[in-house]
């Protein structure tokens, strides 16, 4: 996101000045809220020279350390956002932890959130936008949470994650459930803070009215339900409801223009833009020309369809026991949403005319004419649509599992507790472990004679030799040839 250094108000990468007071819109791209961006290089940079230095100009070493605090600052500012995220989600909270594992080295946490018996270990990178995670930083988190026998970590960056480094985190030899946070994630969870949880209007009343929103598929009890085999060792953590604003932004392009050849052309193309209302990301646009989707994840692809396949309409919703509604609100107005729309038809319209020119008696010379719509061709009309998502977050001992629904068609987009992963595959999960929580198929729990289950690292050594007894190597060895 880009402020201006000014008035603090949100423009556009693109924009060069202030819409708002005029001023120039110099390097002031910042983290990505205003709570992490607060601290922006240039303006520190001028801080720290005002206090410390009286000369005109820098000296080399002064300034590399000037550069080093500014990275340091910005990256505890991230901690500390992260950390904010977790304490409303009701966890107890410690920053920048250095714990003795296993292997008796100290291995720094940057977050550690508890509550109850869960831990979660969270590596914060305050990259730039064009350095991504790779997996090397991966590994290197997963092997602290291996030291520190903890068996949640979260990996949070102000940039993005390489594909391998999110294999990596998902199929890790360690079995460590590693949850990744991009910047798009990240100012998702921001955004939800700053404009619905923390806010006293963020818990609305028990029935509620919502325009100009998307239906909700069936009930959200029925989305908590689980086949499990002790499923009433699993609580429900916290149902989270969120109403997430999505802008469409219909144009009309029309005009008429000359060319250096002093022939009139004429332009016509009408469609629509979908944009994110919290993130100001474009999603979706579809014209006469062509549709696009603009690298979307498998939630904005669902929020997409979702919008298609359903029409809005005044709902109400009815608060169920342990949920939490939130309408969010739009960070960016309309007026701003529509100068971004202008920019973005013109430049994806630009057409080339091509003409010839008589340079000769008997000789012409073929040219091109690059042309862009002028932003008063094109008129924009705007509403917005809200689509609901279900956060569900389930509890067993020491371990936390998520499970993600797109509430008007019941797709479900990420499901943590009902999938156990295999090498060669994933196979539904059967029970959680009495003793650890953890969530495995029939084939890594064990039931014992009372109907409790175990997996592999924490079954009794009873159980242990009666299933070597009962394997085929066990059978095998008691067999016994006798001569006849």
């Amino acid at each position: 996101m880009v402020f201006c250094g000014s008035c603090g108000k949100k423009a556009t990468s693109e924009e060069k000045f202030c819409t708002n007071c005029g001023s120039e819109l110099k390097e002031i791209t910042v983290e990505v809220t205003k709570e992490v961006g607060d601290i922006i290089k240039e303006e520190y940079r001028s801080q720290v020279v005002s206090d410390n230095l009286e000369s005109e100009s820098l000296q080399h070493d002064e300034e590399d350390s000037l550069i080093k605090q500014t990275t340091r600052d910005l990256g505890n500012k991230l901690e500390e956002m992260v950390e904010k995220i977790f304490q409303n989600q009701g966890y107890e909270t410690r920053t920048r932890q250095k714990l003795q594992g296993s292997s008796g080295s100290y291995n720094e946490i940057d977050v550690l959130a508890t509550r109850k018996s869960v831990k979660l270990a969270v590596e914060c990178k305050n990259y730039s936008e064009e350095r991504k995670v790779g997996i090397k930083e991966l590994r290197d988190f997963i092997a602290k949470l291996e030291d520190l026998d903890i068996h949640r970590g979260l990996f949070v960056t102000s940039s993005y994650f390489s594909e391998e480094a999110r294999n990596w985190a998902e199929n890790n030899p360690n079995e460590k459930r590693v949850e990744l946070w991009d910047k798009e994630d990240l100012t998702h969870q921001i955004m939800t803070i700053t404009l619905g949880r923390d806010a006293k209007s963020a818990m609305l009343s028990k029935t509620i009215k919502i325009e100009n929103a998307l239906p909700i598929e069936g009930s959200i009890n029925d989305y908590t339900i689980l086949h499990l085999k002790n499923q009433d060792k699993i609580t429900i953590k916290r149902r989270d409801v969120a109403y997430l604003p999505i802008y469409i932004i219909s144009f009309n392009l029309h005009e008429e223009f000359r060319a250096p050849d002093k022939q009139m052309y004429s332009h016509h193309n009408e469609g629509s833009y979908y944009m994110d209302g919290v993130s100001g990301r474009f999603l979706y646009k579809r014209d006469n020309f062509e549709e696009k989707e603009y690298d979307l994840s498998d939630e904005e692809k669902q929020v997409i369809n979702d919008i298609q396949d359903f029409e809005p309409r005044m709902v109400e919703v009815t608060e169920e026991n342990n949920t939490r509604i939130v309408k969010l609100q739009p960070s960016i107005d309309r007026k701003n949403i529509e100068f971004q729309v202008r920019n973005r038809v013109a430049k994806d319209n630009k057409r080339t005319i091509t003409f010839e020119v008589k340079v000769a008696r008997d000789q012409t010379e073929e040219r091109q004419y690059p042309h862009m719509p002028q932003h008063s061709s094109i008129q924009c009309q705007t509403r917005i649509v809200y689509v609901p998502r279900l956060e569900i977050e389930f509890e067993s001992k020491e371990y936390v599992y998520e499970k993600v629904v797109m509430l008007a068609s019941g797709v479900v987009i990420d499901d943590e507790i009902s999938v156990c992963k295999h090498l060669l595959g994933k196979k539904t999960t059967f029970a959680v472990c009495d003793i650890c929580g953890v969530a495995k198929c029939d084939k890594d729990i064990t039931l014992g004679n009372k109907d409790d289950c175990y997996c592999k690292k924490h079954l009794p050594q009873e159980l242990k030799d009666l299933n070597k007894e009962n394997s085929l190597s066990g059978k095998l060895k008691r067999f016994r040839f006798g001569k006849k």
